[in-house]
């Protein structure tokens, strides 16, 4: 079987190719977006060719493992690893011309329930945060020049209070397997009580609010995705234990009621909440728990 190096480089490829499909559109147009029947999300040509582009090098570099993405059936796979791709992250942004969207690629393990490496990837920037189980957060900057410079990141250490920042995003009627994780009147007020908590920001992909998360930027305490298309989504949980912070899943039961899930369990829950510490994470499952109607 692969090694843990040979499943964090593959992945890393995988995204650089979506990247550089993603970045020419948006640096020369954005195309026109569809809705996609299952869940009313938006697609577009570049989350397709992007997705071509992924899907080859995982299946060049891994060819005996399964991928899983939002237009491939997840469901009928033997392998033990699993290649979760999202090759445009944050699709809605970018069909309205926001510069915001990532790529991402990440291997979980069915056998184990844990994601053990993870990459998401900024096409804008050309940054590319990646770990794995064994290794340290890296963040990477992919000059022009092709010159890389690596650079170990850790998160943000400071108290969650108003001048800290909290990334969030939240549903607003998206559905998951079928159904509305928290209702609009509960989002509305799961908004309301963290806008007297920290600063909020959208910035419209799962992806890089993890990332930055894990990144350690000025004054960022956490993050918040109701919004989990798939666990492609919430890969970036592995990003933020892996740079010294903490991370936290929580999966809603056919009796509306949420249990707390292993962050990296990624396959198994609906909403994670990232932090930089575990009392920051406590602090906004709470918050989570209470418009939930739960304790």
């Amino acid at each position: 079987m692969y090694s843990l190096e040979q499943l964090l480089d593959a992945c890393q490829l995988a995204v650089i190719a979506g990247m550089k499909v993603v970045r020419q559109y948006q640096l020369h147009g954005v195309p026109l977006s569809e809705v996609k029947q299952a869940d009313q999300t938006l697609v577009t040509a570049a989350d397709r060719q992007s997705g071509l582009a992924v899907r080859q090098l995982i299946r060049e570099k891994l060819p005996e493992i399964a991928i899983l993405g939002e237009d491939m059936d997840g469901l009928e796979f033997s392998s033990q690893l699993l290649a979760l791709i999202d090759p445009l992250d944050g699709t809605r942004a970018f069909a309205n011309g926001l510069i915001t969207s990532t790529v991402i690629a990440g291997i979980y393990d069915r056998w184990n329930k844990r994601l053990i490496c993870c990459v998401v990837g900024e096409p804008i920037s050309g940054r590319i945060w990646l770990a794995s189980q064994n290794t340290h957060t890296h963040k990477m900057l992919i000059r022009a020049d092709k010159n890389v410079m690596e650079q170990n990141v850790t998160v943000w250490n400071g108290p969650l209070d108003m001048q800290s920042t909290v990334l969030i995003d939240l549903s607003h009627g998206f559905t998951s397997r079928g159904r509305q994780i928290l209702s609009n009147k509960q989002i509305a007020e799961l908004f309301g009580s963290l806008n007297y908590l920290a600063t909020i920001l959208m910035a419209g992909s799962n992806g890089l609010h993890q990332a930055l998360v894990a990144n350690g930027g000025e004054k960022l305490a956490g993050s918040i995705t109701t919004a989990t298309g798939g666990p492609w989504d919430i890969c970036g949980a592995l990003l933020v234990l892996q740079a010294g912070g903490t991370a936290q899943g929580l999966a809603m039961g056919d009796d509306r009621l949420l249990t707390l899930i292993d962050p990296l369990d990624v396959l198994h829950y609906d909403i994670l909440v990232t932090g930089n510490s575990q009392a920051t994470v406590d602090t906004l499952v709470s918050k989570i728990l209470a418009v939930n109607g739960q304790s």
